[in-house]
């Protein structure tokens, strides 16, 4: 497969360009579900489509093309991304590698059909707060306007974690669940759309990132077409590393405390490692559709 360009910084990423074929790139295209089949987010135009919920009504056809391509092309990615954040991912589970699942495996899509202005935008987040055990996610971007269809915005705290540990883990606790101050975080990098390119990142306390849209797609008619991955541990591993459930944790990073437990997230996360390169290690992924 292409090769996996690796990223420290602001938080460790991988991206790489003509990630599938000519051939796998031109059968998505050709498969891709018609828009009834997709549903619309009340809060933008745009549409989703869980493969979990959604695959039951798939022509026979394509039914067989995305089952074949989940377990070839697609496994064979996500095992290669995993390799390569194996250092972080296999200190962080005690040298087991958990089996993998998702939380969600679906299809995007910019939702022209509305009478309202374009806003499909993802404004500025982090996963880490209300699933500190997704392990990364993955963008493979599929079809848009070029050089006019928004990539991905990675951000990073104004204050290095070095300066200030207390600074970072209030912005990652409390980031999800009410705004804070913009000046927290500033803009690090943009991952620019490009058909056929894979973003990949580490879910960590300090992946903040956002899908910006221009003010030339508010005002034009543009394509964003998007196959996103959010891909986990399994759920009992947070009693394991923070001595509670998942409902709990979730509860406490919402009230602004276990303060503690995310500055150690951030220590675990921010430290330099060295990137796998070696040959993918197979691992379980549980939850494709076949």
């Amino acid at each position: 497969m292409a090769e996996l360009v690796f990223e420290q910084a602001p938080f460790p990423h991988v991206v790489a360009d003509d990630v599938l074929t000519q051939d796998v790139y031109a059968d998505i295209l050709r498969h891709w579900p018609s828009s009834s089949t997709f549903t619309t987010d009340p809060h933008r135009t745009m549409r989703i489509m869980q493969f979990a919920e959604k695959f039951g009504e798939f022509s026979d056809e394509q039914k067989r093309f995305w089952a074949g391509f989940f377990d070839g092309p697609y496994r064979q990615i996500l095992l290669r991304i995993r390799q390569i954040f194996a250092p972080w991912l296999d200190a962080r589970f005690d040298g087991v590698i958990p089996p993998m699942h998702f939380d969600g495996l679906m299809l995007m899509e910019v939702d022209q059909s509305t009478d309202t202005g374009a806003n499909w935008g993802f404004p500025l987040h982090l996963h880490y707060p209300h699933d500190p055990l997704w392990m990364f996610t993955c963008l493979i971007y599929i079809d848009g306007t070029e050089g006019m269809t928004s990539g991905t915005t990675l951000y990073r705290p104004v204050e290095s974690p070095e300066a200030d540990l207390t600074r970072a883990a209030r912005a990652a606790v409390h980031w999800k669940w009410y705004e804070i101050e913009d000046s927290e975080l500033v803009v690090d990098r943009e991952i620019a759309f490009r058909r056929n390119r894979l973003f990949a990142m580490l879910d960590g306390p300090l992946s903040f990132h956002a899908a910006n849209m221009s003010p030339e797609e508010a005002d034009r008619q543009t394509t964003r077409r998007i196959l996103r991955a959010h891909v986990a541990a399994p759920v009992d591993y947070v009693e394991k590393i923070y001595g509670c459930d998942l409902d709990e944790i979730r509860a406490r990073f919402r009230n602004g405390e276990g303060l503690d437990l995310v500055e150690s997230d951030i220590r675990f996360f921010n430290a330099p490692r060295t990137p796998d390169r070696g040959s993918a290690v197979d691992a379980e992924i549980n939850g494709f559709p076949s």
